[in-house]
């Protein structure tokens, strides 16, 4: 059964009811953490990273930078929730890293509600200090789950 966790009488966070996050952390090409080796990162992979921008006129556009998405494995007990509202930016801590899960949402009869996915993906460009908070924490490869 998800968890349930309300921050406001219209804001709710779901969490699936799984024991461990697949969570990919991007990174532009020029971040110090974009050449970051750990024995926990599962894979690194290339990739283009696209970023949604506005200005207070509420125009929007769109750029892009190459990098890399490191995927690593973190236990849901390492995971404190933050209680507070991001609509699809869910705050957390990480082995006492601030991180930030970019999340799916949207609005029902009770409001809005974010929903953590058994794989997803983070915020870009964490801190490097913050994503080697993570990675000492995180399932090694040779501990991974298996899903059979």
């Amino acid at each position: 059964m998800p968890e349930k966790i309300f921050v406001k009488p219209d804001y709710t966070i779901i969490v699936p009811d799984v024991n461990t996050f697949k969570l990919g952390f991007p990174f532009t090409a020029k971040h110090a953490a974009a050449k970051f080796k750990h024995p926990a990162i599962l894979e690194s992979v290339p990739d283009k990273l696209e970023f949604k921008h506005s200005d207070s006129s509420a125009a929007k556009w769109w750029t892009s930078e190459s990098g890399v998405i490191h995927y690593v494995t973190v236990r849901r007990s390492d995971i404190e929730i933050i209680p507070k509202q991001g609509h699809s930016y869910v705050f957390a801590r990480i082995n006492g890293a601030e991180v930030v899960f970019n999340v799916s949402g949207g609005t029902s009869k009770d409001g809005w509600s974010d929903w953590l996915r058994p794989e997803m993906e983070m915020c870009a460009n964490h801190k490097l200090t913050d994503f080697e908070k993570v990675c000492a924490v995180a399932v090694s490869q040779a501990k991974q789950p298996t899903l059979f």
